[in-house]
């Protein structure tokens, strides 16, 4: 009987569907039931450099042609409210770092990145190990977080984005300017 007991919990949680997804209704975007019995939730994915995608929300998994579509780029995942809301946060710039005569110098140009709210805009650029040009891998043209190798190896560097920086220091100067 204990050994009924376990195989029907492990079977239940094993093909146990989403009871609620984030959805597109019109232009809000809110938690809702699932009607049918999915298995998943879908909704938009985010890229530092082309910021959210334009995927719906909704119940059920992306179909491939939601996947391969580059302005869509949907996601899945497999439990309840899974597919958060994604909020665009601010845009920032990072420099691109190329590896010339010897040394890592920063391109003439910066790149301009996008924000999510709630994330930290982070750059990346070489590390303080990174001696070669094979010891530092450009992610992402600058912007986002670094390969988590190289950042461990003290080859790659984050630091924070120009707007984030910018957004701390202006109120600090109409502190001080207050102030004197």
């Amino acid at each position: 009987m204990m050994k009924l007991v376990i195989i029907s919990v492990f079977l239940g949680v094993a093909y146990s569907a989403v009871t609620k997804c984030f959805t597109t209704s019109g232009d809000k975007v809110e938690s809702a039931a699932c009607t049918k019995s999915e298995e998943k939730c879908s909704g938009p994915s985010f890229d530092v450099i082309t910021g959210i995608s334009k995927m719906a929300y909704g119940c059920g998994k992306c179909s491939d042609d939601d996947k391969a579509d580059t302005s869509k780029k949907c996601v899945d995942c497999d439990a309840d409210d899974c597919n958060k809301l994604l909020e665009a946060g601010t845009d920032f710039e990072c420099e691109k770092y190329e590896f010339k005569e010897n040394k890592f110098t920063a391109a003439a140009a910066k790149t301009k990145c996008k924000g999510l709210k709630g994330k930290d805009n982070l750059c990346n650029k070489p590390g303080a190990e990174a001696k070669a040009g094979a010891d530092y891998t450009v992610m992402k043209d600058g912007c986002g977080e670094c390969d988590k190798t190289q950042l461990d190896a003290k080859k790659c560097a984050q630091v924070a984005g120009a707007a984030g920086l910018t957004a701390f220091l202006v109120p600090l100067l109409a502190a001080l300017y207050t102030l004197f």
